[in-house]
């Protein structure tokens, strides 16, 4: 039944509200030159921000709480295209 306590149970498991990661640019840079790009600084990746204009909020790359820029997993999976594709900048 919909409005047993067996079906409240499965969508609170099955539903439940998950809060995606959060990154200081800090984070990705530390993690990325943690990859094998040592080369990749915190001015690299403002310059890349910049470049492809990924604070839009339009794109899927981060939120801005309480006056501060936190980056999501798409932008470190997006990060870590540019330096590979780009690997001899950053090596």
């Amino acid at each position: 039944s919909p409005d047993s306590s067996e079906a409240a149970e499965i969508n609170r498991v099955l539903l439940k509200e998950t809060e995606k990661p959060k990154y200081r640019p800090s984070d990705i840079v530390r993690i990325i030159q943690g990859e094998g790009y040592p080369r990749f600084t915190i001015s690299k990746h403002t310059d890349l921000w910049h470049a492809l204009d990924a604070k839009n909020t339009t794109k899927p790359y981060g939120v801005e709480i309480a006056g501060q820029w936190y980056w999501y997993e798409a932008w470190l999976a997006r990060v870590r295209e540019h330096c590979l594709e780009q690997r001899d900048k950053y090596v």
